[in-house]
Order: structure tokens, then C-alpha cells, then sequence
């Protein structure tokens, strides 16, 4: 028991020492230029914009539902004929009633000719072109015509029949009618003919149509290509849809529609890529059609430790049409420019006077004068003053360090004189000297760091983003910490291997105390 318990003690260090490179390696992944953040990401084809996507017009249809096959609608129209039976209700020969004579195919007959026709009444009116049949019998041929009710009228009236002696079925077709009618008189020439049964019959056409509804058997959907910033792998797919016992395949393509690889339903592609385009592929049997909803893909990128600008300049150039100038280049290389200084400066030109002056007047009352003017226009012109008693010793003095060099300087030392302060009159300066431009005044802002606690300089927020390192965001997109720098990271772990020695010595002293107690 002893033995085990101190197997578990001496675990404990390599258990902690594992944990905290687990922990390491499952915060930050190593990438060759420093530590990379990887962050998961997802995209969605909804449809909605139609330039977007590769179809055929003619087979698929965008709605709001989604994409659907568009049916090959076909309706058929045809009219169809129908009979109506009309029977009489009344029948009059020569005053006589003799209805019951003719609603029935039986021995009772009824001879007509011209002097003994028969008036009808129907239950319903008749049309054009519709039917009064006959039942007839006689052995005689002969004419049989429709005319008005009670009144006689000449062939054919509103119809006609031609008896051939043969006992049979015979169909009249009215005609010439100007309105409906529902009564009619039946004669014949100067023949008798027997008439057994009457009856007609009421002719319609009735419009029909069918619709029939043909889905196309197959079409397929493009999606653009998906191309997001710092890829690092496509992972899951995922579909929603309503089949309605149809069928949706998919095919994927990394180089753009060049080739296509089978793709299934919730598979995670793990795809190393920096494109990809979705094809889905409806299939019909032709009597409804499936409804892709939309399509969905995670994808990871990857985010490397960020490069901070550090930006040298030289001088600027020499004030040109109110313009100056200067070059610029990155230390660190970073191949951005979000905090390049400005290379081009407005300037103001300062204006230097060249002053030109006529010879020196005579001297009057011991003063001399001359008139002086700025060739640059920089100030007005003016009149220098000198002194002519001073001015000759000057002129002799310069006669004699110009003949005799150093012995004229040392005379004049001996004589007290001092005039090393004149100068020639080519070398006095004028009056007014040209005023130097004032100064720009600079005001002193705190510096702006990445660790005082205010979303300022570029952060996209609070010391993180822009130039600071970046933010960490998990996949609900909130910031999870902040700031994560080399130096931080290397505190931490400095400080787990110091808790872990400190851990070490502790149960090397309890394992020296477990052996005491044990030997004893």
C-alpha cells in the first residue's frame, strides 16, 4: 500500500509538467514567424442574389424558398357534345288528344298527311341543330317537315325527313329557327305516314381542359467562389433543404469549377485550400421538385503574430513651389502602411534680400550718404549713412595692412586706436536685416501605449487591434482576452516552472520524511 502511495507521489511532478505543455500547445499554435491565433469561421449561400450564382434559367428557379425546378406547365383544351332528352307533353290531331299514342314504341299508331297533321308541345325548347326523333311506319315513300305550331308551311320548314318505306328510327334536324321553340306542327305532302313514338333530343358541347405539370428530370446550382483572407482549412458542410421525395447530390471543386470531387451531406472537408465552390445537383421524377434552402461551410483562418510598423525618414528637401518632400521606409519590412508619416509638407519660401548701392556721395559736415535697393524685392529701398572722418582712417588703414601686412597692424596698436570693429563700406549690413521666420509652437501629448487601459491609436479595441497585438475572439465573436504579447507569455510560463521546481524540492522533502518514517 505504502509502495503505491509513493509511485503516485513521485507521478505528481510529470502529471503537472504535462498539463502545462498541454496547456501551452492548446492556447497558441507555433508558426515559423511567432505564435498564430486560429480562428473558426462560418459562410452561408442563401440564394437571394441571383447574379451570384451559375444556373440554367430555364430549369431552376431562385424564390424566396430557396432554389426549386421549374415544371414544364402544358393545358389541353377540347369540347365534348352531350344529348338531352325532351319529351312531349301534349299532342293534338285534328282536336283530338293522341299523346299517349306517341310516348310509347307500341301498336297504337297515328296516320298523318297534309289534311291531318299533328301540333306538338315539348317540355323544353329547342335550338338550332338540335333532334326530334321519329318512330315511323307506311308503305309509301314520302316527305315529313316541321312547321310552325297550327300552321302549315311548305317544305322544308324547320327540318325535314325522307321516309324510304323502311320502319325505323328517323332523325330531324332543326333548322331556320329565329328564337327557341317548344312547339311545332308535323305534316306530310299528300302520302300517309304512321307515326309511332316522338321524342327529341337537346344537343350541348361542354369546354373541357386538363393541365398537366412536368418537372425536368435534372438541373444543377453553382455557388461563386468562397476565397476568405489568411485561410487556413475548410471543415464542415452542412445543407438545409425539403427533398419531397426527390433527391439533392453535391460536388465540391478547389480550382474553380475545373474539376469536381463528391461531396457528402455534415462531412467535414478538412480541405487545406484557398478556394472553394459548391455545386448542388437536383434530381426530379419528373411530378414535384426538391427545395435547396441554403447551403453552410466553417471554414478556419489564421491570424500571425502582427508586425508593428517602424517607420524612418530623411530630412526634407528644399522648400520647391511652396511644396517639401521626404522618403520613408518600414525597418521591420511589414508591407503596410496604416501608420506612414506624410512624405509631402506645405512650406513657405523665406525671401533673402541681394542689395546693390551707388558709390558714396561726398562728404558734407563730415557725413557721406548712398542709395541702396533689394534686387529680390524683399524690402523697400533705403539710404546708408557713414561717417567721412572715420571712413578715411578706415581707407588708410586698409591701404596699409594691404602694403605692409602685420607692421600696419601693430601701429595702429601703438597709436591706441582700435578700428577693428568698422568695416569697409561693401561690407556694412543693412539697416534692416530680414526677419527670420517664426517658430511653430509643439504641445506635448501623453504618449499613447497599448497598455493604458483606452481604445486609442488604431485599436479596434481597448489595447488590442491596429498596432497592439491582436484580439481574441471565439466563435461567438466576443473578445476572450486581450494584449497577449511574447514577453506575457514567456512571464507565464517563467512563473509555471518556477511553481513546478518549487513543487519538485516540496515532495522531495516528503519523500525523504515517507523513507525516515518507513525505516523506522
Amino acid at each position: 500500500m505504502r509502495e503505491a502511495f509513493l509511485k503516485l507521489i513521485k507521478a505528481i511532478p510529470i502529471l503537472i509538467a504535462l498539463s502545462l505543455l498541454l496547456f501551452s500547445l492548446t492556447l497558441l499554435k507555433p508558426s515559423i514567424t511567432g505564435y498564430t491565433i486560429y480562428e473558426e469561421n462560418s459562410y452561408i449561400w442563401d440564394f437571394q442574389n441571383k447574379s451570384d450564382y451559375i444556373y440554367n434559367e430555364n430549369l431552376i428557379n431562385l424564390t424566396e424558398e430557396g432554389v426549386e425546378l421549374i415544371p414544364n406547365i402544358t393545358v389541353s383544351y377540347w369540347n365534348e357534345s352531350f344529348e338531352t332528352t325532351v319529351y312531349i307533353i301534349n299532342a293534338i290531331r285534328n282536336e283530338e288528344d293522341v299523346t299517349s299514342n306517341l310516348i310509347l314504341v307500341d301498336q297504337e299508331k297515328i296516320n298523318i298527311n297534309k289534311n291531318n297533321p299533328i301540333d306538338i308541345i315539348l317540355e323544353e325548347y329547342l335550338n338550332n341543330n338540335d333532334l326530334i326523333n321519329f318512330y315511323l311506319e307506311g308503305n309509301q315513300e314520302e316527305n315529313l317537315y316541321l312547321c310552325d305550331y297550327n300552321i302549315n308551311c311548305n317544305f322544308p320548314g324547320y327540318g325535314s325527313i325522307y321516309y324510304d318505306k323502311t320502319k325505323n328510327w328517323y332523325n330531324l334536324t332543326l333548322i331556320n329557327l329565329t328564337t327557341p321553340k317548344d312547339r311545332f306542327r308535323i305534316i306530310s305532302n299528300n302520302k300517309p305516314i304512321f307515326i309511332n313514338y316522338i321524342e327529341s333530343k337537346k344537343m350541348g358541347v361542354i369546354e373541357q381542359n386538363s393541365t398537366s405539370i412536368i418537372y425536368p428530370e435534372s438541373a444543377e446550382i453553382e455557388t461563386p467562389d468562397l476565397n476568405p483572407e489568411n485561410i487556413s482549412s475548410f471543415g464542415m458542410f452542412i445543407a438545409e433543404y425539403e427533398l419531397n421525395n426527390q433527391q439533392i447530390d453535391y460536388q465540391y471543386s478547389s480550382d474553380s469549377g475545373a474539376t469536381w470531387n463528391a461531396l457528402n451531406e455534415n462531412e467535414n472537408l478538412n480541405l487545406s485550400s484557398n478556394k472553394i465552390r459548391i455545386k448542388s445537383i437536383l434530381t426530379s421524377d419528373t411530378t414535384s421538385t426538391p427545395i435547396l434552402k441554403n447551403l453552410e461551410l466553417t471554414y478556419t483562418i489564421q491570424i500571425p503574430e502582427e508586425c508593428i510598423e517602424d517607420w524612418n525618414c530623411t530630412s526634407w528637401n528644399e522648400c520647391i513651389d511652396n511644396s517639401q518632400n521626404r522618403n520613408c521606409i518600414d525597418l521591420n519590412n511589414c508591407g503596410t502602411e496604416q501608420n506612414k508619416p506624410n512624405l509631402i509638407q506645405e512650406c513657405i519660401i523665406s525671401c533673402i534680400p541681394n542689395w546693390t548701392c551707388t558709390d558714396w556721395r561726398n562728404c558734407i559736415n563730415e557725413n557721406q550718404s548712398r542709395n541702396c535697393t533689394d534686387l529680390n524685392s524683399c524690402e523697400i529701398d533705403k539710404i546708408e549713412v557713414q561717417n567721412c572722418t572715420i571712413q578715411e582712417i578706415l581707407n588708410e588703414t586698409y591701404s596699409n595692412e594691404e602694403s605692409s601686412g602685420e607692421s600696419s597692424s601693430s601701429s595702429s596698436q601703438e597709436s591706441g586706436n582700435d578700428y577693428s570693429s568698422y568695416k569697409k563700406p561693401s561690407e556694412i549690413i543693412s539697416e534692416n536685416p530680414p526677419s527670420q521666420q517664426e517658430e511653430k509652437e509643439t504641445i506635448e501629448t501623453p504618449k499613447e501605449t497599448c497598455l493604458d487601459g483606452i481604445q486609442n491609436q488604431n485599436e479596434t479595441d481597448i489595447d488590442c487591434g491596429g498596432s497592439c497585438s491582436p484580439c481574441i475572439k471565439d466563435l461567438t465573436g466576443q473578445v476572450t482576452y486581450k494584449n497577449l504579447l511574447k514577453n506575457e507569455i514567456s512571464y507565464i510560463i517563467f512563473f509555471l516552472l518556477i511553481l513546478l521546481i518549487i513543487t519538485i524540492l516540496k515532495y522531495k522533502k516528503i519523500l525523504k520524511k515517507i523513507k525516515a518514517f518507513k525505516l523506522k
